[in-house]
């Protein structure tokens, strides 16, 4: 089975670099974990704004562009400049936003800390105007579909719930699991303890998101409690 990584290259099709240019960007984010203040790259060639709530972001006329880490969607309607949200498990069509200028990305524990974001966006989406936003950050672009769960959250928590049958079905315990992806499939980390890392409910909102058009993504019994 190819690693993360890989499935992100070989599903996306392409990735994207930008060219560099200065830029006035305003990130919301309550709680600015490590990965969040990593994407600052040197202040001298950008300008970064940070506030708690994105509801801030129309009394930013100036800025060039726009980041939302908190992943409560609100209503970016009025916003016409390029922006990325951190939303796993809504898609765009459901978002208020201008969907030309705009994607969505990942920021779960083990993928907003990555070189490479998954940005989801629409067919309208203008790719040109989002390429500079990315080199701003100091991440590579791989343009996937406005699909739930982006790829590579989709598979890692098909992966965690098919752990919690094979612990249930006493084939074998969590410990030995996360041994088996790290070593068998260069994870950086076991499914059950980036289950824990990420958050339970995280992972079962996207699982019953998902379940919605098909059973096999329904949340096992004990999902809640093995990631707990």
């Amino acid at each position: 089975m190819p690693s993360l990584p890989e499935l992100w290259r070989l599903s996306a099709g392409y990735t994207l670099k930008a060219a560099a240019s200065f830029m006035n960007i305003v990130i919301a984010a309550e709680v600015k974990e490590n990965y969040i203040k990593q994407i600052v790259q040197d202040e001298t060639l950008h300008r970064y704004t940070w506030v708690n709530d994105s509801n801030e972001f129309p009394d930013f006329e100036e800025a060039d562009a726009f980041i939302d880490f908190n992943e409560e969607m609100s209503d970016y309607g009025s916003l016409k400049k390029p922006l990325l949200l951190n939303q796993t498990s809504g898609v765009l069509d459901n978002i208020q936003c201008n969907r030309k200028l705009t994607g969505r990305f990942s920021g779960w524990p083990g993928f907003g800390d990555r070189a490479s974001w998954e940005i989801a966006v629409g067919p309208e989406a203008d790719i040109e105007a989002l390429k500079p936003l990315m080199q701003a950050i100091g991440k590579e672009m791989i343009v996937v579909h406005d699909t739930v769960g982006l790829i590579a959250p989709r598979v890692l928590c098909t992966i965690i719930n098919e752990a919690c049958y094979a612990i249930n079905e006493g084939i074998t315990d969590a410990a030995q699991i996360d041994i088996a992806m790290r070593l068998g499939t260069n994870y950086p980390d076991g499914p059950v303890n980036w289950g824990k890392r990420i958050g339970a409910s995280r992972i079962a909102e996207l699982l019953n998101t998902l379940s919605v058009e098909n059973d096999r993504y329904k949340p096992h019994a004990s999902l809640l409690k093995l990631l707990a």
